[in-house]
C-alpha cells in the first residue's frame, strides 16, 4: 500500500496532490490518503475519485491550519500503523517540509524529486536534480519504508473513481510539534506587489 500526503489549502486540494495520487497508483493499486486540516474531512471525502480506498485526517486543535511537524508525526504514525510500503507526496515547499519531518521521526531516509520509483530492498529511484537537466539514479537503503516525493507535473493527474472509506483519529503530539504553524492570514497592502503581479522579479540566489 502507497501513503500519500495530500495538500489542501483551507480547503482546495492543489493539482500536484492529484498527480502524486496518480504516480502512487502506478506503483500498488492499494493507495490511502493522508489529510490534515480543520476542512481535511472535506477534502478526504473528494479523494476517491483519484483512486483513495481509505483517507485518513488528522483531527486536532493545534492542527486547524498548516503545521508541518505535527503533519509529520501524525503522518509517520499512519504510515507505521497501516504498514505502508511506501509515503509519498508533491515535492513543493510544503510537501517537502512534512515528509522530512516524518522521515526524521521514523529514521528514515527522504529522497526528493523522485520521477520514478521501483519499491524493493533497497529501493531504486531516479531523481530529478539541476532544475531537470539531470537525472540521477539511486538506491535507497530503508528500514521499513519509503518515504519520497515526486515533482509536480511529471504525470497528469487522472480520475479513477472508487469507494472511500474516511478514518479520523486524533494524534499525540508534543509541544514542539506545534510551535511553528500558520496561526494568521494578512491580506497584502494596495502598495505592495506580490509575485503573480510582478512584471520583473530579481533574486540573489544560486
Amino acid at each position: 500500500m502507497i501513503l500519500v500526503y495530500v495538500d489542501h489549502d483551507r480547503g482546495a486540494v492543489d493539482e500536484p496532490s492529484l498527480q502524486a495520487l496518480t504516480f502512487a497508483r502506478a506503483i500498488d493499486s492499494e493507495v490511502h490518503a493522508f489529510v490534515a486540516g480543520a476542512t481535511g474531512s472535506d477534502v478526504a471525502a473528494s479523494l476517491g475519485e483519484y483512486g483513495v480506498s481509505v483517507a485518513h485526517v488528522a483531527q486536532h486543535d493545534a492542527m486547524a491550519d498548516y503545521t508541518p511537524q505535527a503533519a509529520g508525526r501524525a503522518l509517520a504514525a499512519i504510515a507505521q500503523s497501516t504498514g505502508a510500503a511506501a509515503v509519498l507526496t508533491t515535492s513543493g515547499m510544503r510537501g517537502n517540509e512534512v515528509l522530512a519531518h516524518a522521515a526524521a521521526i521514523l529514521d528514515e531516509p527522504f529522497a526528493a524529486e523522485c520521477v520514478e520509483i521501483t519499491l524493493g530492498s533497497p529501493a531504486n529511484v531516479t531523481r530529478s536534480r539541476w532544475g531537470g537537466n539531470m537525472l540521477e539514479v539511486a538506491s535507497v537503503h530503508c528500514n521499513n519504508v519509503l518515504i519520497a516525493s515526486v515533482p509536480a507535473f511529471t504525470v497528469a493527474a487522472e480520475a479513477s473513481p472508487m469507494s472511500c472509506s474516511v478514518e479520523t483519529f486524533t494524534p499525540e503530539l508534543t509541544a514542539a510539534d506545534t510551535a511553528v504553524k500558520v496561526v494568521d492570514r494578512v491580506a497584502g497592502q494596495a502598495t505592495r506587489v506580490s509575485l503573480a503581479d510582478a512584471k520583473v522579479i530579481v533574486s540573489g540566489g544560486r
